[in-house]
């Protein structure tokens, strides 16, 4: 017995509830005669092949008419249900870059036209208030680091054409590969594009591009991913030439290789020196002289091993007070604030420490916090992560009230910091902020109106607190292993030789998140060898009419030990 026989074995003498549209059963596209005659018709959806793009879940009581998609575990992907609207099913694998037709009339067309149509049709956000079906592609590190965002071009088509009616104009979507508007993934091989959700304004676009999961793919260090074989690296060219066409259909202005190669190699740079720095925060690098480089100092040379079971002999530069982050929300509604996690590791708690077998001395002396918010007791994730908010690993969860949440966050980033009331914990401290891929987090928590997260700059005496310095592990870590792409938080444990319980709680995760911090900076200097951070930072990039050139150059001191914090910020500055 299917499963429409045993509903209706189920509610039978219930005709009227037999009659709602649940949406489940979709009728096929078909022509504008067959529409007409067969409009009284029951019809069944037509079965889409699976290989034709790819889905991640929607939940079954979201609105907005997205697929319905079960999960292969086997594959470890997600794979489409027969039953599929037919609009999210893009013909011929063809899509758009959502940035780009957004700025479609202020980029591609001119004169009055352009004006005619962005004042009809774009100014005032008139563009994000339609429906559009995002869907995102991973971009190679080789192209970017960001997600592209998509949409059907065939949704894109049918938006040029009420604007070609509305203003007898003959607007199109140009098929040429090189502007980059419209993206055809036709290749099996190939990567293809992962439904998103349903965006019917800006803010619905922001918090479902801010849910994109981190991509599972891994590079060699040659750009190509592990598991291409030479034949398919001329596939793998075509695809990163397409994609990146699409991103740079995105900007306001194409940048050139040599000018994004020279972003590419200032972000690395920027990054190796924070992970100097924050070794300079642990005792474990010297600090220069502003003016001088010293004779120990006068090469890009790896430190002498760190001995863990001695103290440490250097000074815990600005004596800072590390404290994690990390914020799970509903996953089908970014905004509903679910988990809060905080730890907190003072610098000043490990003077007489040293770090010990694992830097599990050090780590002793985090102290972790979960919070719950009352109002959303009962969502749990399970669509797109494992949601497990009952299993916090390092103490007691603590039940708050949605109203009452910002002031107990900002609590924890005040004196006494969670901890006793000790005489070095009553006194204002400097503050660094970690996390996980921290852009997210710092989003979630300024929006949830924290005064410590929030963008105005801080005034004097309010009792607000700022930030010495922002790490984020993903980029740390990427840095000190010299790879093309940040990894995840259980990878990078798992790399530390660690096992963590209970992942996507946000105690746990920012437990564990300042965990994989304290083990990393300890093992690069027990292993300074490994330390390949070392690797961008002995030049300075030129741009000249070729492309980009390194030029050696003698290490300032800011090479050297990281220079200065810069505070708050989604990456160092260089």
């Amino acid at each position: 017995m299917g499963r429409s026989e045993r509903l209706k074995l189920l509610f039978a003498g219930d005709e009227a509830l037999l009659q709602v549209d649940t949406q489940r059963n979709i009728a096929p596209v078909v022509g504008d005669g067959d529409r007409e005659k067969d409009k009284d018709k029951p019809t069944l959806s037509e079965k889409i092949p699976n290989e034709t793009v790819t889905h991640v879940a929607e939940s079954d009581s979201n609105q907005s008419g997205g697929p319905l998609e079960t999960v292969n575990q086997q594959q470890g992907k997600w794979e489409t249900d027969p039953v599929l609207h037919p609009e999210q099913l893009p013909v011929e694998n063809a899509f758009s870059p959502l940035l780009a037709v957004s700025r479609f009339p202020y980029k591609y067309i001119r004169g009055d036209l352009s004006q005619a149509v962005a004042k009809k049709f774009f100014d005032g956000g008139k563009f994000w208030t339609r429906g559009w079906d995002l869907y995102y592609i991973h971009v190679p590190p080789s192209v970017g680091y960001r997600p592209l965002l998509l949409v059907p071009t065939s949704q894109a088509e049918r938006f040029l054409t009420e604007i070609n009616e509305a203003l007898e104009c003959d607007l199109s979507m140009s098929k040429d590969g090189r502007l980059g508007l419209v993206l055809v993934f036709s290749n099996n091989n190939a990567p293809k594009p992962t439904y998103l959700g349903k965006s019917t304004n800006k803010q619905t676009k922001d918090e479902l591009e801010q849910s994109i999961p981190e991509s599972v793919e891994v590079y060699s260090q040659d750009g190509y991913p592990v598991d291409c074989e030479k034949d398919q690296r001329a596939l793998f060219d075509d695809f990163c030439k397409m994609i990146e066409a699409g991103v740079d259909a995105t900007k306001n202005k194409k940048a050139s290789k040599a000018r994004k190669q020279e972003f590419r190699l200032q972000f690395q740079h920027g990054w190796a020196r924070c992970l100097r720095r924050t070794q300079c925060y642990f005792g474990l690098r010297p600090r220069c002289s502003r003016d001088e480089l010293g004779a120990h100092h006068s090469s890009n040379e790896p430190l002498p091993p760190l001995n863990v079971r001695e103290l440490v002999t250097l000074p815990f530069w600005n004596e800072p007070i590390f404290i994690s982050i990390d914020v799970e929300s509903n996953e089908f509604c970014h905004s509903q604030i679910t988990e809060i996690g905080i730890s907190i590791l003072d610098t000043l708690d490990l003077v007489d420490k040293a770090p010990g077998g694992n830097a599990q001395n050090w780590v002793s002396q985090i102290r972790s916090r979960h919070f719950r918010t009352k109002e959303y007791a009962g969502v749990v994730n399970m669509r797109f992560v494992n949601g497990c908010p009952d299993k916090f690993q390092f103490g007691e969860s603590e039940w708050v009230s949605l109203a009452d949440l910002p002031t107990v966050v900002d609590s924890c980033f005040q004196p006494p910091y969670s901890s006793r009331p000790d005489s070095h914990k009553l006194t204002e401290r400097n503050l660094i902020c970690v996390g996980h891929n921290t852009t997210s987090d710092i989003t979630y928590l300024r929006n949830l109106g924290t005064r410590t997260f929030k963008n105005d700059p801080p005034t004097p005496g309010d009792g607000e607190r700022r930030f010495l310095d922002c790490l984020d592990t993903a980029e740390l870590f990427r840095t000190l292993r010299n790879e093309p792409q940040s990894r995840s938080l259980a990878h990078i444990l798992s790399e530390l030789g660690m096992v963590p319980w209970h992942l996507h709680n946000a105690g746990n995760d920012a437990r564990y998140t300042m965990e994989a911090l304290v083990q990393m900076i300890v093992q690069s200097a027990v292993f300074p060898a490994e330390d390949r951070s070392g690797e961008c930072m002995g030049g300075v990039v030129l741009v000249d009419g070729e492309g980009v050139t390194l030029q050696e150059r003698p290490l300032c001191a800011d090479d050297i030990d990281g220079g200065e914090p810069g505070g708050l910020r989604g990456k160092p500055v260089v």
